[in-house]
């Protein structure tokens, strides 16, 4: 697979080397807040906020099917659960729309 992006060869060298586990590994179901411009996103249960961190966001790395994602923050619904935002130009590029589903592989940053 050829990477675009140099540094994030890295940063998947690196996991692979050290044979880091994958924080979320899973297929999810694209979602969309009921809001008129809501953001589509992908709700991610099993992963814990961080309590020291700004808001409880997690900053991960990794892939949204094909797509690479580099320094993503995974941030706090109102319930406490995480989720990713996915923008319109990965929606593009994945073609995927609301109500699809997504294989997501993250990575602790």
């Amino acid at each position: 697979m050829l990477l675009k992006r140099p540094y994030f060869a890295v940063i998947f060298v690196v996991n692979m080397i050290m044979k880091q586990k994958p924080l979320i590994d899973a297929t999810y179901l694209l979602e969309k807040f009921d809001t008129e411009d809501g953001w589509t996103f992908a709700c991610i249960p099993e992963t814990p906020k961080n309590k020291s961190g700004r808001f409880g966001w997690v900053k991960v790395s990794g892939w949204i099917n094909d797509y690479e994602l580099i320094s993503h923050t995974l941030m706090p619904m109102g319930n406490g659960t995480l989720f990713i935002s996915i923008k319109t130009e990965i929606r593009k590029k994945i073609r995927k729309e609301l109500g699809d589903s997504v294989r997501i592989v993250l990575y602790p940053d």
